[in-house]
């Protein structure tokens, strides 16, 4: 994003950033974080705990991410990584199921699930894991 004005003139409150993934240049660390809701001080954050893990595997980061940020959460963004958005039913990757650090918050599966026909599989492999 170049204009940081733009958009906090337009949705004020109603802005939301996400932490970004390995592949992007800007937006993977806390550091980058507070830059955006500097220019942006009643933006929320969405805390994508998959991208968290393709910056760091030992998923610390988002532990980092929740303490930095935990009053503007508004959300989490879940799914396996295994390439991209897949289900972590069929990853394994449970460890990227320790970026979530509250149940206060919803959670948003990436995943495509319903295309892939695999919804009810997913939701009880989450959730047994989670609880």
């Amino acid at each position: 994003m170049k204009n940081f004005g733009w958009a906090k003139s337009k949705y004020g409150s109603r802005l939301a950033f996400e932490n970004m993934d390995s592949k992007k240049s800007f937006g993977k660390t806390v550091g980058d974080m507070t830059k955006v809701f500097e220019m942006c001080p009643k933006a929320k954050f969405v805390l994508d705990v998959n991208h968290v893990y393709t910056n760091d595997k030992t998923i610390k980061l988002a532990e980092d991410f929740y303490l930095a940020f935990k009053n503007r959460l508004t959300h989490y963004h879940l799914s396996g990584y295994g390439g991209f958005h897949d289900a972590l039913c069929k990853t394994h990757e449970d460890i990227i199921l320790r970026g979530i650090k509250s149940f206060d918050f919803p959670i948003t599966h990436e995943g495509n699930l319903l295309q892939k026909n695999i919804l009810k599989e997913e939701f009880r492999y989450v959730l047994e894991r989670l609880l």
